[in-house]
């Protein structure tokens, strides 16, 4: 996304700008929510709530990708170089989660 975000913004398909994306993985809530009328496809549950804080961090560190440990844990194979910063404490998350910036 990152790459294509910077492509389409090089070509001036889209304005410059920089995203910012959290990830976490782990056991969450999905499905459709709503009536006959309105009907729309949602996630919820600790995961996705950590996801989102992560991303939150993003604006405040100047990064466009963080991840959680967790994350990191399935992922660290595939990634070239990550800066580890350490438990970081997330609104409404009782437990500190370890936070990487993926290399930009």
């Amino acid at each position: 996304m990152l790459s294509k975000v910077e492509e389409m913004g090089l070509k001036g398909i889209i304005p410059k700008i920089r995203i910012g994306m959290g990830l976490n993985c782990g056991r969450i809530i999905a499905g459709n929510i709503g009536n006959d009328k309105r009907k729309f496809y949602s996630a919820t549950g600790t995961n996705v709530i950590i996801a989102s804080r992560i991303e939150s961090l993003s604006k405040i560190q100047n990064s466009q990708l963080l991840i959680s440990e967790n994350m990191y844990e399935q992922v660290k194979e595939e990634l070239a170089e990550v800066e580890y910063w350490g438990p970081q404490q997330l609104k409404g998350i009782h437990t500190a989660i370890g936070v990487n910036k993926l290399a930009e």
